[in-house]
């Protein structure tokens, strides 16, 4: 088991947080998918990809829904108007051929409700690097 993996491990071992976002995790050799465990006190969004979210068991399993394609996941609290959406993406910057979900959101209508974007956007800024990859 490598770090990232552990530092997971402790992460989810936690009850503080209700909605947790991560990008690049290690992923199973034999499926893919970032390992998991159901005993764990979060539930896995998953759908293929860099991006997963995890979702506090404490929150009743029917008040919320999923959505997900490759490297993103979406959470979506209530129902209604009054909902609040939790997107997690992962945007590969260097690959022109890549789609994105953040081009579909700028070119729909508004998500009905509050939504928080959130993820790994390799975005260039001069403070981090220099050589603009």
């Amino acid at each position: 088991m490598g770090n990232g993996q552990k530092r997971l491990q402790i992460v989810l071992r936690s009850t503080v947080y209700d909605v947790l976002v991560i990008q690049e995790l290690p992923c199973s050799g034999l499926t893919g998918a970032p390992r998991y465990s159901r005993f764990e006190k979060y539930d896995m969004i998953f759908s293929s990809g860099r991006a997963v979210l995890y979702v506090s068991k404490r929150i009743d399993r029917i008040t919320w829904t999923t959505d997900g394609g490759e490297d993103w996941a979406a959470v979506t609290f209530g129902k209604g108007d009054d909902v609040l959406t939790v997107i997690s993406i992962y945007s590969e910057l260097h690959n022109r051929n890549w789609k994105t979900l953040l081009k579909e959101l700028i070119d729909k209508p508004p998500l009905r409700g509050r939504t928080v974007i959130v993820g790994d956007f390799n975005a260039y800024y001069p403070m981090w690097d220099r050589d603009r990859r």
